[in-house]
């Protein structure tokens, strides 16, 4: 959920390294008591705010599958995965700029969410620069994600075809000092 709210670095790459994320215990519990929480919050908000019930649950319905957290997918996280929960929230935000509205009685409380608007924006703007080129892209996945053998071996095609072939075997070898088991990185350097 801490994506959907503060997108501090975005990535197409939101890994540690490439290999299968393994169930851990803590995760697991700690998904348990959400998910708990969850239909708990939805039960006592169900009269007096149903909407609220709707989109926790609704919410952790959808993310639940997908988060790798009690039944791995073998996928990395990714903003793909968020689309259907994000509508939850999207639906929650709206019901609370609602009600705030509702309580104040006029359109003041559209401010909020009206800056949020122009900060992401404003972001969306400054992200775009990242998708000038294909080096740019990969560069700046290298530099969000710097532990992604993946990252490192397409910034080394990149290279590879801006014909500089120093760069792109070292980042070949960094991408297989990552994830050893990568292919494509030993086929490119051969």
């Amino acid at each position: 959920m801490a994506a959907l709210v503060y997108l501090n670095t975005l990535n197409n790459d939101l890994v540690y390294d490439d290999r299968l994320i393994v169930v851990q215990n803590e995760r697991v519990i700690l998904f348990i008591l959400l998910f708990i929480s969850a239909g708990w919050l939805s039960w006592k908000a169900r009269r007096r705010h149903p909407v609220v019930g709707f989109c926790v649950l609704g919410y952790a319905i959808l993310f639940g599958p997908t988060a790798n957290i009690v039944i791995p997918i073998g996928t990395i996280m990714g903003e793909r995965l968020m689309y259907a929960p994000s509508a939850m929230l999207c639906l929650l935000v709206g019901y609370g700029a609602w009600l705030l509205q509702r309580s104040l009685n006029h359109n003041a409380a559209y401010l909020a969410p009206a800056t949020v608007g122009i900060v992401f924006i404003f972001l969306t703007i400054s992200r775009n620069t990242t998708w000038k080129d294909e080096f740019t892209f990969y560069e700046t996945q290298v530099q969000t994600a710097p532990n992604s053998g993946k990252a490192h071996y397409n910034l080394g095609a990149a290279l590879a075809k801006r014909g500089d072939g120093e760069g792109a075997v070292a980042s070949y070898r960094t991408s297989l000092r990552l994830f050893p088991y990568y292919p494509e990185p030993l086929f490119n350097m051969g």
